[in-house]
């Protein structure tokens, strides 16, 4: 073969491997969301909460929502494997006023909803909240400073498990935000499953 027949056989090879490869990344990546309920959790019952309710009003905000290196918009979607809950991430500062010692963020999984149940999931943070698998930071949070919700690999494939068992999906498309305890220095504990942002599309809009 002549020399340049093979370059032009070399460049053909190489535009159908990336264009196969291409094929295989958006056949793995589709639409996902992360919403709000649509019906936030508001009022607090003092005694749904296991020890004493704060009087805090509120006692964080979400200054940003990512998956990996991407920032989302909560209820908007955007592209995805199917391993994207792995990098899921609630940066939230504190503004309670108060040390924060733990924190719980959980979620709902809507497609796996059977009758009124469906299967969910909680990410953490510090300690006080914790699910059995500690969070990789126990840092006691300032008012004004900053933490993160996400999971760590053992709470990951914790999570992995539990699906595997529970439910014949792989992969989700849709996460709902159900509620987030956090828990202060002086044992009291706040609920709520309405939050601001620091940006106002992350932010919850209960209804009236």
């Amino acid at each position: 073969m002549k020399p340049q027949a093979m370059r032009i056989s070399n460049c053909l090879c190489c535009l159908v491997g990336i264009l196969l490869a291409s094929a295989t990344t958006q056949a793995q990546a589709r639409d996902r969301v992360v919403e709000w309920s649509a019906h936030p959790l508001v009022q607090i019952n003092a005694s749904a909460v296991a020890g004493t309710l704060s009087d805090v009003k509120e006692a964080v905000e979400i200054v940003d929502v990512r998956v990996g290196d991407l920032s989302i918009t909560l209820g908007r979607p955007f592209l995805a494997g199917d391993d994207w809950l792995r990098g899921l991430c609630f940066r939230m500062k504190n503004i309670s006023g108060r040390p924060i010692i733990g924190a719980r963020l959980s979620f709902g999984l809507p497609e796996t909803k059977g009758g009124s149940n469906s299967l969910g999931f909680s990410m953490e943070y510090g300690r006080g909240e914790s699910t059995g698998i500690p969070s990789d930071e126990q840092k006691i949070v300032m008012p004004n400073e900053e933490f993160e919700l996400k999971f760590n690999e053992k709470q990951y494939q914790r999570y992995r498990q539990f699906v595997t068992r529970q439910s014949s999906l792989s992969s989700f498309s849709n996460v709902s935000i159900k509620y987030l305890v956090v828990k202060f220095e002086d044992g009291s504990v706040w609920l709520g499953g309405c939050l601001r942002a620091t940006d106002k599309a992350n932010s919850c809009t209960a209804a009236a």
